[in-house]
């Protein structure tokens, strides 16, 4: 499974393809670089050499990239007169701002977003707490392509997990719900492991791993089951992409409240909310879930992916960037 930043960068590159827009990468990533030593050097020069030749620069950035390269991109980007455009990966922007960054880095990182023309942020809760220093803060949240096929809404009592295996993904919590929900109610888990699961869960974990899916297996495998999992707790996570993949074929989510998914899914209505770390609290959630309710749930989470929607979306950014000429 790619992460999820480099399927939301696969795609604005496909975006430019289908619109026929020439494009130049740089790689901001250093660990990409043969000699890791001197990649910052290496990257910074290409910057220097290529920023003047563009006519639009648009920069996507982890957290670690807007630090280091961010206020360098806008500084070249202005003295040759170019428009600049920055792009913010995942929600945890903020904590990382107030909390890991020196002074010295808030600064470099708060002229970055002070003289870019246009700021997209993942989420909303990034826009409202950059608004009194970036400079045209937008909307740009994770997207995914409408899919051709959709659930057939009848309700199977079939779970499923598909992501990261770990302990903060709420995984200790699907399996105690498993144990205790018994053979009446199916629970399946996706991903790449990096779980140490507790030895009385061993079992129960051993019957419901079914390995890991490439991306294109991701949305076939999702119309087999009917309700999504993820009671996650990451501190990270912004608008996961499962998620979006999920309701995108009409499969409700059961997942926390967390700001980022929060403002994807509406509680009872495309979703239901579950407490963090409380396996008791999922074990309520999946019950209430019938046959009565389930439709209502699947309509809502198709309703739910229209903000989602790459077409409408990127048809949006698209005229925002024009506007900037």
């Amino acid at each position: 499974m790619a992460g999820g930043v480099i399927v939301l960068f696969e795609q604005l590159l496909n975006d430019f393809k289908e619109r026929d827009l020439a494009y130049r990468v740089i790689d901001l990533n250093n660990r990409n670089y043969f000699i890791k030593f001197f990649a910052v050097i290496i990257i910074y020069v290409k910057l220097l050499f290529f920023i003047p030749r563009m006519d639009v620069i648009f920069f996507n950035g982890t957290a670690g990239e807007y630090k280091f390269y961010s206020w360098y991109v806008v500084l070249i980007s202005k003295v040759f007169g170019k428009k600049i455009i920055l792009r913010k990966f995942a929600g945890n922007f903020h904590e990382i701002y107030e909390e890991k960054f020196n002074l010295f880095s808030k600064i470099l990182v708060s002229y970055a977003l002070k003289n870019a023309d246009i700021n997209y942020f993942e989420t909303k809760y990034l826009i409202s707490h950059f608004a009194s220093i970036a400079n045209n803060p937008k909307w740009f949240p994770n997207i995914r392509k409408r899919p051709l096929q959709v659930h057939s809404k009848r309700y199977r009592k079939n779970f499923i997990f598909i992501g990261h295996v770990s302990e903060v993904k709420g995984i200790t919590e699907i399996l105690k719900a498993k144990q205790s929900l018994g053979t009446d109610f199916t629970i399946d888990v996706f991903g790449p492991k990096n779980y140490n699961c507790p030895e009385n869960l061993k079992d129960d974990f051993k019957r419901a791993y079914k390995g890991v899916l490439s991306s294109k297996e991701v949305i076939s495998t999702l119309l087999e089951y009917d309700v999504l999992l993820l009671p996650t707790f990451h501190a990270g996570e912004g608008y996961p992409g499962v998620i979006i993949e999920a309701i995108s074929v009409g499969v409700p989510v059961i997942s926390t409240a967390l700001a980022g998914i929060s403002e994807m899914i509406q509680d009872n209505k495309s979703g239901i909310f579950v407490e963090q770390r409380n396996y008791i609290d999922l074990i309520e959630k999946i019950k209430s879930i019938t046959v009565d309710n389930y439709s209502s749930l699947s309509q809502g989470a198709l309703k739910a992916f229209e903000n989602f929607d790459s077409e409408t979306v990127m048809k949006r950014i698209f005229n925002e960037i024009e506007q900037l000429d």
